[in-house]
């Protein structure tokens, strides 16, 4: 018996270790947990509802990211945008490329039918090659006929809001809403693009100091669904010692993460009083 448990542990491994190697590493780094529509468009460079007007013939072998030896195979779609919402700069169509290598083509991707006349949202950005897009955060378009398809589009067009006009999402009215652009910020500003070399800023101290508010002012214990929660985007934020983030530890009772928020509240009206959120920007 011990026996098995010791194989089928090490068949586990491995099999974590090959999905591992296989996922696509041409789309935007993130470490949220969820990646729904919201959170995609967050990091994504262009989002526009478009239609495949064809499919290009063959399929193209690039680098699974750069220098890598290892290849991944895409085919391409071209795209006609029917409707711009965020990036596309005057462009008329897009190639998006879709990933056609083994589980490359399957891991974390939603279903959608790559065909000729197809409609969807796309949430696409360069890939590191250049020559054609990709399905951000490894995501696939939404289909325009899939249930749920409008509900998506609002919550990408209010990430996309967020984007556009920081300060003001930052001071909506509801503490959900303010938590909300805080979450689509601290999405965008702290997720490194694969493929480029990284180096770190600090947000404006305006600014800052609205996302840090609004995530401790949030509920963390009855979350909002179409964005990380509470704790997830704190943690994201990457406080440490340096920062003199030194939480008490916590004691086993009640809440972890409502005691890492009230740890965290205590921070920002002392030691972090003065803190800029940090995020990636290409050296």
């Amino acid at each position: 018996m011990l026996r098995f448990v010791v194989i089928l542990a090490l068949v586990v491994v491995s099999a974590s270790a090959v999905f591992a190697q296989a996922a696509p590493a041409f789309a935007t780094r993130t470490a949220t947990t969820i990646q729904t529509p919201a959170v995609r468009a967050a990091t994504a460079e262009v989002v526009a509802i478009g239609k495949i007007t064809a499919l290009e013939s063959g399929e193209v072998e690039v680098p699974q990211f750069a220098n890598s030896a290892n290849k991944l195979t895409f085919r391409i779609a071209v795209v006609k945008i029917e409707d711009d919402l965020a990036g596309a700069a005057g462009q008329t169509h897009l190639k998006v490329g879709f990933p056609t290598t083994g589980a490359a083509a399957r891991v974390g991707m939603p279903a959608f039918d790559w065909k000729e006349n197809a409609v969807g949202l796309f949430l696409v950005s360069k890939h590191h090659t250049g020559s054609f897009y990709v399905g951000t955060n490894n995501g696939q378009p939404i289909d325009a006929a899939a249930e749920g398809y409008k509900n998506s589009l609002v919550q990408v067009k209010r990430a996309r809001a967020v984007i556009a006009d920081p300060i003001q999402g930052l001071k909506g009215k509801e503490v959900k809403d303010r938590y909300f652009a805080a979450a689509i910020l601290v999405q965008k500003y702290r997720t490194s693009t694969a493929g480029q070399t990284n180096k770190t800023e600090g947000v404006p101290t305006e600014e800052s100091k609205l996302i840090l508010s609004a995530v401790a002012d949030a509920d963390w214990e009855n979350p909002e669904k179409d964005v990380p929660t509470p704790y997830q985007t704190f943690t994201r934020l990457g406080l440490t010692a340096v920062d003199k983030w030194q939480p008490a530890p916590f004691n086993g009772n009640g809440n972890q993460q409502v005691h890492t928020r009230d740890e965290f509240k205590k921070w920002l009206e002392g030691d972090g009083v003065k803190y800029q959120v940090k995020r990636y920007t290409a050296k």
